[in-house]
């Protein structure tokens, strides 16, 4: 067995016995309250991750946020989307995160499509979260929403990143490789 396929083969040990009923007050005391498991990986081994992911649990239970998205779009009109992301050039994170809380941006489309696939799955796996880099949806703000506190089980998010070092030493997580990320709400799977 290679060093990645044991790396794997241990992650996957880990979350299922996390996502087992009887530690659910681990990761809810390890997570500051919160509901969510932040599974990382390398962003280059993500293909490999999710093939994995999906001949471990069922594929009906992913939001894949690209997927979302285009859905999205779609829903809108890309016209609209176009035009509306035009209008706020100066702040496109507006477009898919309002600051009013506006019901029809693209955050509360995400949290409609978990809430919905949570209904048919016991545990709900976000994948394809690389698309979220520049929506200013940020983990804090998903995982401190009443919807993801509510769910039956940990929303388990497949996480492109890195863990480096800061100045003093200590671990940062870095979404993609680059952008700092808060492990606040979460249990962590590294």
């Amino acid at each position: 067995m290679t060093p990645l396929e044991s790396e794997i083969e241990r992650k996957f040990r880990d979350l299922k016995v996390y996502l087992d009923a009887g530690n659910r007050t681990i990761i809810k005391s390890k997570a500051h309250g919160g509901n969510s498991i932040l599974f990382i990986y390398l962003p280059e081994n993500e293909p490999i991750y999710l093939k994995e992911l999906s001949t471990r649990y069922n594929p009906s239970a992913f939001v894949n946020i690209a997927d979302t998205l285009v859905e999205y779009i779609e829903k809108v009109g890309l016209d609209e989307f176009i035009e509306y992301y035009k209008d706020h050039a100066y702040d496109p994170g507006e477009v898919f995160v309002s600051d009013s809380d506006y019901e029809g941006d693209f955050f509360h489309f995400l949290l409609n499509k978990i809430q919905t696939v949570s209904l048919n799955n016991d545990i709900v796996f976000i994948v394809r979260t690389g698309a979220l880099l520049g929506t200013n949806i940020s983990n804090a703000k998903l995982l401190e929403n009443e919807i993801i506190s509510n769910l039956k089980n940990p929303l388990v998010i497949m996480y492109p990143a890195r863990i480096d070092p800061d100045i003093y030493g200590q671990e940062v997580i870095k979404f993609l490789g680059f952008q700092n990320a808060s492990n606040y709400r979460s249990f962590i799977i590294k």
